[in-house]
C-alpha cells in the first residue's frame, strides 16, 4: 500500500470515528444507518433494530439488545477499532465474576470482514497449539460454521465471507447468551 493510500485510509477512518462520536455512542438504530431518527422509526410502532453496515463493527447489535440478552443495563457501544465493538456495562451480569486484572467489564465483538472462514480456522488452530481442540464445541444453526471455545470463553462463527468472535469471558451462562447473540448477529449478516 502506498503512503498516499495509507494517508487516505487514515483520514477516512478518522472521519468515521468522529462521525460516530458525534452520534454520542447512540443506542438508536437510525444513528447507525445515517438516517434521521424521524425517518428511521418504524410506522408499526415496533422498537428499532440494528442495521448491518459493512465497516462498522457496532452496527449489528443495539446496546438494549445486548443488555436484554446479558441481563445488565447497557446504554452505549464503542467502536474500539475498525474491527472491534465493545458494549461496556457498569456491573457484572448476575452470578458473573467482577472484572479482574485490569479487564474492562464489557462484551467485545470482533468482526473479520473478508476472511471469516479463515478466522474461524485460525482460532481453532491456535487452540490446538495451546493444548488441543478438546475444549471447542461445534455449534449448529449459526451461520456456516460456529464453535464455542473452552469453558464458554468465546464463540466464533462465519457466515459467507464474514467472521465474528464474541468474547464471553465475563459473561455468566456464556454458552446460552453467546448463542443468542450469535444467532441475532447471523440473522443480520448478508
Amino acid at each position: 500500500m502506498t503512503m498516499t493510500a495509507r494517508r487516505g485510509y487514515a483520514v477516512t477512518a478518522m472521519a468515521l470515528v468522529l462521525a460516530i462520536g458525534a452520534c454520542g455512542a447512540s443506542s438508536d438504530a437510525s444513528a447507525l444507518a445515517g438516517v434521521p431518527a424521524s425517518s428511521a422509526a418504524p410506522q408499526s410502532g415496533r422498537a428499532p433494530v440494528a442495521v448491518f453496515k459493512k465497516g462498522n463493527p457496532c452496527s449489528m447489535l443495539l446496546p438494549s439488545e445486548v443488555g436484554q440478552i446479558l441481563g445488565v443495563p447497557i446504554s452505549m457501544r464503542e467502536i474500539v477499532d475498525e474491527d472491534t465493538c465493545a458494549f461496556p456495562f457498569s456491573q457484572p451480569p448476575a452470578g458473573a465474576p467482577a472484572a479482574a486484572g485490569g479487564l474492562d467489564q464489557q462484551l467485545t465483538i470482533t468482526v473479520h470482514w473478508d476472511d471469516g472462514p479463515a478466522a474461524v480456522t485460525a482460532t481453532r488452530m491456535a487452540s490446538k497449539l495451546f493444548g488441543g481442540d478438546a475444549g471447542f464445541q461445534k455449534l449448529q444453526g449459526i451461520g456456516d460454521e460456529a464453535w464455542l471455545g473452552p469453558m464458554a470463553s468465546m464463540l466464533v462463527f462465519s457466515k459467507g465471507k464474514i467472521g465474528i468472535e464474541i468474547d464471553l469471558r465475563l459473561i455468566q451462562d456464556g454458552k446460552d447468551k453467546g448463542i443468542r447473540l450469535a444467532k441475532l448477529i447471523a440473522s443480520r449478516l448478508p
